[in-house]
């Protein structure tokens, strides 16, 4: 079997998934004594998430140009679990102002998985070309990451509000996508290694007893590097046989942001 590489500029195709809908989020936290705490907390969203956007360059003499451009409508389903154990490094202030500052440890695990249909492709390159339209599913997208991670935190607590700002960091992520061209018969996986950081701020207002009304807000920023590995499953391209494979380095780039309200017990 004869091999051969081909080394092109960056990037070569880039998908722009949007994170838009409403979700549910719940979170579990105990005070065993004054010295720590431990957390947990599950987020679960699945909603129409907005316009995919998808686009492919090719390189003439090194020049890159986009090819083809689509969008399509999209669905999401994502789920969260992060969870870990903090400590008050400080505490400060008065009884009802009580400030902490704080360190943690804890682990992350984001799923997200996308479905796009309903599209409409163009072609840059070459405007003379009608531009295509489909109906039903065409792609399905899912990544994934494991992450342990630190953070660093700020509480002022009041008698019955608290507010919370927090920052956390993974040097070490694992990224995992799953990107299956339906139409087009084609599946690329991808394990990649990278890094993640994400801030938040909360505000909680005590309803009863142990039981809170929490508002939150958060970012996340997430980026890898891996090996893609393509296989050709179907689709009737004569130039793309099926049981054909490839490999293409990947870069894996993501962002998202979310604001919800949770009901939180503590004790």
């Amino acid at each position: 079997m004869r091999e051969s590489t081909e080394v092109v500029p960056f990037p070569i195709s880039r998908l722009e998934w949007p994170v838009e809908g409403v979700g549910l989020d719940a979170a579990l936290r105990a005070r065993p004594s004054d010295r720590w705490e431990v957390w947990l907390r599950g987020e679960w969203l699945s909603s129409d998430a907005g316009t995919v956007r998808d686009s492919d360059w090719d390189y003439v003499e090194g020049i890159g140009r986009l090819a083809i451009y689509s969008e399509s409508d999209s669905s999401l389903e994502a789920w969260g679990l992060e969870g870990g154990l903090r400590w008050p490094a400080l505490r400060f202030g008065p009884a009802d102002a009580r400030v902490a500052l704080g360190i943690g440890l804890g682990w992350l695990r984001r799923s997200l998985g996308w479905e796009a249909s309903d599209g409409r492709q163009w072609y840059p390159c070459e405007p003379w070309v009608a531009h295509y339209e489909w109906t039903g599913p065409a792609v399905r997208y899912d990544l994934e990451m494991d992450a342990p991670f630190g953070d660093a935190w700020i509480e002022v607590r009041g008698r019955r509000w608290t507010v919370e700002a927090r920052a956390a960091a993974a040097p070490w992520a694992e990224v995992r996508d799953r990107d299956d061209h339906l139409l087009r018969g084609i599946l690329a996986e991808t394990r990649a290694d990278g890094s993640a950081v994400w801030v938040e701020a909360s505000a909680t207002v005590s309803i009863t007893g142990s039981w809170s009304l929490r508002m939150l807000g958060r970012y996340f920023l997430v980026a890898g590097e891996g090996e893609s590995r393509n296989v050709v499953y179907g689709g009737e391209d004569p130039e793309v046989p099926v049981g054909l494979r490839w490999s293409i380095d990947e870069e894996i780039e993501a962002g998202w942001g979310t604001v919800g309200m949770s009901v939180v017990w503590s004790r």
